[in-house]
């Protein structure tokens, strides 16, 4: 149950799914299973405008930068990408909590699926 006083702050523990709904939009919260990074990471699913929004298993380049040479972690996006596939989302866009609003055709290529 979510607390009416302003003051105290609401905890919402999250397994899988948790989903709001307003009527006329919903935002859904998925645990990223099997994330090496942070076992506690999310991510937010918002359906109807096919956006995946995450933090730090992607982090795309910023326009016009060249790549970073050497390998690139890809294990975290990788992960990321399988359990986008997982819970069969579908996705068209991906808003980055660090980096830039990309095609989610960007994700796949850096977790080597495309």
């Amino acid at each position: 149950m979510l607390s009416k006083d302003p003051k105290k702050p609401t905890f919402v523990p999250v397994k899988e799914k948790y989903a709001l709904d307003d009527g006329g939009r919903s935002l859904e919260i998925f645990h990223i299973d099997g994330d090496t990074h942070n076992a506690g990471l999310m991510m937010v699913y918002i359906p109807k405008e096919k956006i995946l929004v995450e933090a730090d298993d992607f982090t795309p380049d910023a326009p016009g930068v060249p790549a970073p040479s050497g390998p690139r972690p890809r294990i975290f996006t990788s992960n990321l990408y399988k359990q986008v596939q997982r819970l069969k989302l579908d996705p068209t866009t991906v808003a980055p909590l660090h980096g830039v609003v990309v095609p989610f055709s960007d994700l796949k290529k850096v977790a080597g699926v495309a």
